[in-house]
């Protein structure tokens, strides 16, 4: 193995040995879990090596072996590395802000896969609230809910004023409610954001999985949310041509909104940068029988976009 051998290579095989090997000469510490150490200068870590040794590690690219193997589709890898002895960490983020659970949908992992990350992701989200509670006293947990078992954090300033609405994670897309339960806490991470506002179901949609746009929504993903482009889970679905895709999206939200119809409208002609909505974008195509179902379920006709144009003029 050459001393230069990225991490993303070392991740596209099953040697984990070989994994380990580069870790330790770029991260020099033990590989097991260590969540109780704390950094030399007492102040919050920044590193996730302080919690999780050589697992922890992010190269470059804010990537740890774990994010890598699922990235590269290595999925049984993956599956080995957050599980013991390895115990990688899953709750993480790139440096476009992207978390392993939202590459995962990006890259059509099995539902499964999904579900464990996220299982995973929302243990580590409390074990990191239990870890700073007991280490900076800003921070105290509590119990809410009727059986007292979810752990959650209050954030006080020293003031004794509540410091804001959100407690951060560590992971910049992910910002939690400081009386967070267990149901907020899987809402924020399966809505998490990359740095451009793609959320892990706009991810999916992109990529036309339909069975992980099906797990996310049955496990709370926004419909209304836009990037920052203005482009909706719709918009990304029509542009893709996946009649089943979005016919799902419109079912659901169609449901959702029973007979508030301008809840339903308003999702239907969401507007992207441009002011363009989903019909815009199956008109561009020239996708008459996608353009005719949207209409069909509502789309606005006299919709214009910034340019001044109806959807039959782009």
């Amino acid at each position: 193995m050459s001393a230069e051998t990225h991490l993303s290579e070392l991740c596209r095989g099953s040697d984990i040995d070989a994994i380990i090997a580069r870790l330790r000469q770029v991260a020099p510490l033990d590989e097991s879990q260590d969540s109780d150490n704390i950094p030399s200068n007492g102040t919050s870590f920044r590193s996730l090596t302080d919690r999780y040794g050589i697992w922890g590690y992010q190269d470059g690219d804010g990537r740890t072996a774990f994010h890598w193997a699922v990235a590269l589709k290595n999925f049984d890898l993956a599956q080995t590395l957050m599980s013991p002895p390895y115990s990688s960490p899953v709750l993480t983020e790139d440096e476009e802000w992207t978390t392993p659970f939202a590459t995962a949908c990006s890259v059509g992992a099995p539902v499964e896969l999904l579900q464990a990350i996220l299982d995973k992701s929302m243990a580590e989200f409390v074990k990191y609230a239990s870890w700073k509670a007991k280490h900076f006293p800003s921070a105290a947990i509590k119990s809410v809910g009727d059986s007292g078992t979810t752990p959650v954090i209050s954030v006080d300033t020293t003031d004794g004023k509540q410091e804001g609405a959100l407690f951060k994670t560590g992971v910049r897309g992910v910002s939690i409610a400081h009386d967070a339960t267990a149901e907020s806490i899987m809402f924020a991470i399966v809505n998490s954001e990359e740095a451009t506002g793609l959320t892990p179901l706009l991810l999916a949609a992109g990529r036309a999985h339909l069975d992980i746009a099906r797990f996310l929504v049955t496990h709370g993903a926004d419909l209304n949310h836009q990037n920052d482009r203005g482009q909706s889970a719709l918009h990304r679905a029509v542009n893709r041509g996946n009649a089943a895709l979005v016919e799902y999206l419109v079912a659901v939200s169609e449901k959702k909104n029973g007979t508030n119809k301008a809840a339903q409208r308003r999702f239907m002609d969401l507007q992207d940068i441009h002011g363009d909505s989903a019909l815009f974008y199956a008109s561009l195509d020239n996708n008459e029988e996608m353009g005719r179902y949207l209409l069909r379920h509502g789309a606005s006709r006299d919709l214009r976009n910034r340019d001044g144009k109806n959807f039959w003029e782009v």
